[in-house]
């Protein structure tokens, strides 16, 4: 059976002993656990079809509380006869044993009947290279779905970076929600629930999210306060010389700030902002102080 030999799986874990032999698991389970980590893992299971859990089940799921490790977010998985077991010191250690059985689960190499699945037996003992992990999810364009449909294919990334080891996400909405501050120039932008319900979602999964939106340039994509318009009628920009700029600004941050609960991290963009910098025609330090000053602004705001 193909399970029998080494599995390769990503990304590869620090340490990993595979005996060589497969364990065959039926669908009806005992889950010896709590908190988000147990409960991501009970809802993706069941939601697999005719996976059950009961507390007369012979197979057990547990989760082992283990003393500090070595490593932030160490988690140790070990897949025997009749229980699987992630142990781990803290949430975000059992977050990453979870994602990892997930993965595992759909690796090529596991084999599903009717009435079973078949897993290599193996330990894995791993934690992450690097304290952040974070992809940026681009939100800002339009996409051709309905809204719930835009939703339900978000929260399934969202699943493969968690199963992957990423504890953080960047929502980048920019101009594309229903803001009380602007009207979005997008045919059918984010609502505020669907924000609220795409964040709780995350972190159920382990991945803090943070807002993202474009700040100077990509005024088409920006929050629409203060937009710059040429000749043609088209947006070039933001005016973040307009007196009123920075206090409608921070409006719009506070907005984000509450509806991603509070988020650690906030992507403001201001890149490729040389072509605005151009348009204005101002000196090399006057570009220079009209940057670093609106960014160093919005740190310290953010900050506070």
């Amino acid at each position: 059976m193909l399970c029998a030999s080494t599995p390769v799986y990503t990304p590869v874990p620090k340490l990993m002993e595979a005996s060589g032999k497969v364990v065959v698991f039926q669908y009806k389970w005992k889950l010896d656990g709590v908190g988000s980590p147990a409960a991501w893992l009970q809802e993706e299971l069941v939601a697999r079809g005719g996976w059950t859990f009961q507390e007369d089940a012979n197979q057990t799921i547990s989760f082992k509380q283990v003393a500090d490790n070595s490593h932030p977010e160490e988690y140790q998985l070990s897949i025997y006869q009749g229980h699987v077991t992630i142990g781990a010191s803290d949430e975000a250690g059992f977050f990453r044993g979870v994602g990892r059985l997930l993965a595992i689960l759909r690796h090529s190499s596991t084999i599903y009947t009717d009435t079973s699945v078949t897993l290599p037996e193996l330990t894995i003992r791993d934690w992450p290279d690097y304290p952040h992990r974070i992809a940026d999810l681009t939100m800002s364009y339009w996409e051709p779905y309905t809204n719930d449909e835009r939703l339900a294919s978000t929260k399934r990334i969202v699943e493969i970076l968690a199963e992957h080891g990423y504890n953080g996400v960047v929502i980048n909405l920019s101009s594309n929600y229903q803001s009380k501050y602007f009207a979005s120039n997008r045919p059918t932008p984010w609502s505020q629930e669907h924000i609220r319900s795409l964040v709780r979602f995350c972190k159920s999964r382990g991945v803090i999210p943070s807002p993202g939106f474009a700040t100077f340039s990509h005024g088409f994509l920006a929050p629409q306060i203060h937009i710059i318009k040429n000749e043609k009628g088209q947006i070039v920009g933001q005016d973040v010389q307009h007196p009123q700029f920075r206090k409608d600004y921070t409006k719009v941050l506070d907005e984000m700030v509450e509806l991603f609960d509070n988020p650690p991290y906030f992507r403001v963009g201001g890149d490729e902002a040389q072509g605005e910098l151009d348009r204005l025609k101002l000196s090399t330090e006057e570009n220079v102080k009209l940057y670093t000053g609106l960014f160093n602004f919005i740190g310290d705001y953010l900050w506070e």
